[in-house]
C-alpha cells in the first residue's frame, strides 16, 4: 500500500533542499538535493510516495539470517 504526503520545496541550500512536509507544513525536513529529480526547483510543491520494497527487505534478512549462522557455527 503506497502512502502520499504532500510537501513544499522552500529553497536550495547549497546541495540541500528544504522541504516542509504536512498539509499545514508544519515538519521541516533536510535533503540532498541528489535525491530529487534533476529538473527540481525552489517554490514548488510536491507529492511524495512512500511504499515498501519487500524484495529488498526479504534480500536482507535473509543477508542477516545466514551472518548469524555463520557466526553461531563459528563460535562453536
Amino acid at each position: 500500500m503506497k502512502k502520499s504526503i504532500k510537501a513544499f520545496l522552500d529553497r536550495i541550500e547549497g546541495d540541500i533542499a528544504v522541504i516542509y512536509f504536512g498539509e499545514d507544513e508544519d515538519y521541516k525536513v533536510d535533503i540532498p538535493i541528489k535525491f530529487l529529480p534533476k529538473e527540481i526547483s525552489e517554490n514548488i510543491h510536491l507529492k511524495i510516495d512512500f511504499s515498501i520494497d519487500k524484495k529488498v527487505t526479504k534480500e536482507k534478512e535473509n543477508s542477516v539470517d545466514d551472518l548469524r549462522k555463520k557466526l553461531m557455527e563459528g563460535s562453536n
